[in-house]
């Protein structure tokens, strides 16, 4: 299962194999503040991606920029969330689960998660939380009768940062009860993927 973290700060290489930048679409500025401050650090670079037209933040859309820069992870990932007066938890859960299929892609094992940007119509608080959920259950995978490879590389630690001013603890309190509410259809899952054979009734039971 996941580890889950609220953060507070300017990105940094601790912040793992990736920062991920939400951005909704229609916005040249990307919308929140950690895109201005990765902006700044990269000298422009993610505004020109969306001012050229290579980004343009609609649902699911991911672009991988290379940071090169010792004070920032490898790597910032633009996630479009679509227009924010269509955006629902729904979609973000789906978005959520379309990242954790390019983190394994990437093999990442730590990413950190910016905050949903506020927007007209857009719940921030509840628009977060589903992008942790959705990446949560995306990121599922049951092994446990496949042959072992030592290559295989899996999302272990996940950082969020949230884009408003409730109190991280509060944040964290959130992301907990997201946690276990995915563990739980976790273990679910492995009981229903367990073949007949080895999950006997009176195992079950």
């Amino acid at each position: 299962m996941l580890q889950i973290k609220a953060l507070t700060g300017k990105p940094a290489p601790a912040w793992g194999d990736a920062v991920v930048v939400p951005v909704l679409k229609g916005n040249a500025n990307g919308g929140g503040s950690l895109f201005k401050t990765l902006n700044a650090s990269l000298k422009g670079a993610l505004a020109d991606l969306i001012k050229l037209g290579d980004f343009t933040g609609k649902c699911e859309e991911i672009h991988v920029v290379h940071a090169r820069s010792k004070a920032l992870p490898p790597r910032v990932i633009l996630l479009g969330l679509g227009d924010a007066k269509s955006f629902t938890p729904e979609k973000g859960r789906r978005i959520g689960g379309r990242l954790a299929r390019r983190a394994l892609d990437l093999k990442l094992r730590k990413l950190t998660l910016g905050g949903v940007p506020a927007g007209a119509g857009l719940d921030v608080h509840r628009g977060t939380g589903a992008l942790v959920e959705g990446l949560c259950l995306g990121s599922y995978r049951y092994d446990d009768w496949k042959t072992k490879d030592k290559k295989t590389v899996t999302l272990k630690s996940v950082g969020v940062v949230p884009d408003d001013t409730a109190p991280l603890k509060q944040h964290q309190e959130a992301l907990n009860t997201i946690a276990a509410a995915c563990s739980a259809s976790h273990t679910a899952r492995d009981l229903g993927n367990r073949p007949c054979n080895d999950l006997v009734p009176s195992t079950l039971a």
